[in-house]
């Protein structure tokens, strides 16, 4: 459980723009204050067992929102989910 709201809808897709090359957009929204998590995420299949992955995760919102920063503690400022990029490359064999 990673999310504080109790209304959330969520989706997620997954398109192959050629054989090798997958793109999967998610997405994470509090309905009662339209937050969001976003969620991309790329894998390019190499020859040889090689797997590149290739992500984004961001939070968009409003201060104050589930996703744009709640306000734990006045002083220490707000709680969000922060922006993320990622690059793996893996080998299977």
């Amino acid at each position: 459980m990673f999310s504080l709201g109790r209304h959330e809808l969520a989706g997620g897709a997954r398109f192959e723009w050629t054989p090798l090359l997958t793109l999967s957009p998610t997405a994470i929204i509090n309905l009662r204050d339209r937050s969001t998590l976003s969620l991309v995420q790329v894998k390019y299949d190499w020859p040889e067992n090689l797997v590149l992955f290739a992500g984004l995760q961001a939070g968009l919102g409003s201060r104050g929102s589930e996703y744009g920063g709640v306000v734990v503690d006045p002083r220490m400022g707000s709680l969000a989910p922060g922006a993320r990029v990622w690059l793996r490359l893996a080998r299977y064999f």
